[in-house]
């Protein structure tokens, strides 16, 4: 009798476990240890980005990527590269037949929730031509002391050499990083109560920033630019910005969404399609 109730129970715990609304979350690995690439891997991988964001020398890529460790993964639309050694080299997407000039980064998905998910979802819906992904929380161990897995600050990294490639390849090209913030911990109180805060890394503004935060507003978000209307997350130390401007492409876009907007991009399709439609639209 005992074990007839305890196999009901179990069954009614997954029942109700499946029919639970679920929210998108992406489990943070077990292994928490960084690998610096050497200099001859960073070229390498620059070739190989430089290669599957145009589709072209697929064969080249694919050995040039076994030779790297990577696990290559090819689907029907798309090719995608993970971390094979789990060395903190990231995660990868390449859209077999978009090719359009926006590429997206999520350097901190463990951390800033969802973010990965969200990068994902654009991806497949179309909005990006490729997106690169953190494989190792930010603040992971490092063979090298304080040298943390921080793709948003290291100055040379897997996705600096992503962002080489897409420079070379798209001279006026869009380079998106995606991060979440917490408005409770924000000073001002606009920046509490945004929904999103753009930045280009630096002072200036972009014209694309602009009509990005337009086409944003337009959809019911509080979306605010850095250093115009807030003082903060403006990712003046992003290493990734920093490295753009100093090749003279002026394409890096740094969006900071809050929580509630992470999860309703995750769970709404017609909040993500906005988002999608912004990033798009907002091309001159």
């Amino acid at each position: 009798m005992h074990n007839k109730i305890l196999s009901a129970w179990r069954l009614i715990t997954l029942l109700l476990f499946f029919s639970w609304p679920t929210m998108a979350y992406e489990k943070t690995p077990k292994i928490h240890m960084y690998h610096s690439p050497s200099a001859v891997q960073l070229e390498q991988a620059k070739l190989l980005f430089s290669w599957l964001m145009t589709q072209q020398s697929i064969n080249k890529a694919k050995a040039l990527a076994s030779d790297l460790n990577w696990h290559w993964r090819d689907h029907k639309t798309f090719i995608a590269l993970q971390d094979k050694q789990k060395l903190g080299w990231g995660e990868y997407r390449f859209s077999k037949k978009n090719h359009n000039a926006i590429a997206l980064q999520a350097p901190h998905r463990y951390h800033d929730k969802h973010t990965g998910v969200i990068a994902k979802k654009l991806f497949t819906k179309g909005a990006v031509s490729s997106i690169a992904l953190n494989s190792l929380p930010r603040y992971s161990n490092s063979e090298e002391k304080n040298n943390l897995a921080d793709l948003a600050r290291l100055p040379h990294s897997f996705h600096t050499a992503y962002a080489r490639a897409f420079a070379a390849t798209f001279p006026q090209g869009k380079l998106i990083q995606l991060h979440g913030f917490n408005g409770q911990k924000r000073v001002s109180t606009l920046a509490q109560q945004a929904h999103i805060i753009l930045s280009t890394g630096s002072t200036s503004r972009s014209e694309y920033l602009l009509q990005l935060q337009t086409c944003q507003n337009k959809y019911g978000w509080k979306s605010v630019s850095y250093p115009h209307q807030v003082a903060e997350l403006g990712a003046t130390k992003n290493s990734i910005g920093i490295l753009m401007r100093r090749l003279g492409h002026n394409g890096f876009t740094h969006i900071e969404l809050n929580l509630p907007t992470r999860k309703e991009l995750t769970t709404l399709n017609t909040k993500l399609t906005q988002f999608s439609d912004c990033l798009l639209g907002s091309l001159p």
